[in-house]
Formats: C-alpha cells, structure tokens, sequence
C-alpha cells in the first residue's frame, strides 16, 4: 500500500471505527519500538540516510555541528548526545531548508507551536516578562 493509500485508510478508519484506530496505532507503535531495540543498526543507517536526503548532511557534517556547538543544543544549551538521535534534531527553515543548527528535542519542537515566527516568540517572552499587554493593561 503506497503512502496516499495508507494515508486514506487510516483516516477512514479514524473516522468510522476510533476504537480500532486506537487500537491500531497502539499496535504500529509498539513495533515500532521493538523494531528500534531489535534493529539499532538498521535504524542508525535509515536516520543518516534521511539526514542525507532531507538535508544534505552526512554523518561527518552533523559531527562537526555538534562540534561546533559544543555538543549543545543551540538554544537551551542542554547537553546532547550524538548517538542518541532520539533526543536532538536537525533544525531548519521550512520555507528555504536552509539548516540553522541541532536543537533538543524540546526545543525544537517549542519553535514549531510559535510557527517559527520571530514575533511570536517576542510576544511570549514579553508575556513571560510581565511586560506583554494583558486585559487592556500595559505591565
């Protein structure tokens, strides 16, 4: 089953029986894990593979990044891992592709809900300061 079919069963499915959708991710998730733990060599070459397809990154430029980082996330500066691809991620632009950096995992999923968008995240840090404009009140 190509990607667009899978993609119309499962929302069909989601639609008229959730019961068995739920049972059905459950399923997919939990072999997934299993698929990772039994296979950690295949799924490391399937990673860099994508990094290489997606971004044009090999496994020798992602190294230098982290080097260059310090081995930091480039915004919380957390600790990251090399090895362990689960927990950073490759940042970047979706208009241009263009790579910014590695993040966290944390962190660059907290870029995605402002929608990348620079005066999003101006305003929430204002709100977080206390200086944001709140119920017709400047703080």
């Amino acid at each position: 089953m190509g990607k667009e079919a899978t993609a119309r069963y499962r929302a069909r499915m989601k639609a008229e029986r959730p019961d068995e959708y739920a049972e059905y991710l459950l399923k997919h998730r939990n072999y997934a894990v299993q698929y990772r733990k039994d296979n950690p060599e295949k799924v490391k070459a399937g990673n860099a593979k994508h990094r290489k397809y997606a971004y044009g990154l090999s496994d020798v430029a992602i190294a230098r990044m982290f080097a260059s980082q310090d081995g930091r996330c480039a915004i919380c500066q957390k600790d990251l891992d090399l090895l362990q691809t689960r927990k950073w991620c490759i940042d970047h632009n979706h208009d241009t592709g263009t790579v910014r950096g590695i993040l966290c995992y944390g962190c660059n999923v907290a870029l995605g809900q402002f929608g990348d968008s620079p005066a999003t995240l101006v305003k929430a840090i204002k709100y977080l300061e206390g200086t944001l404009l709140v119920h017709g009140e400047d703080k």
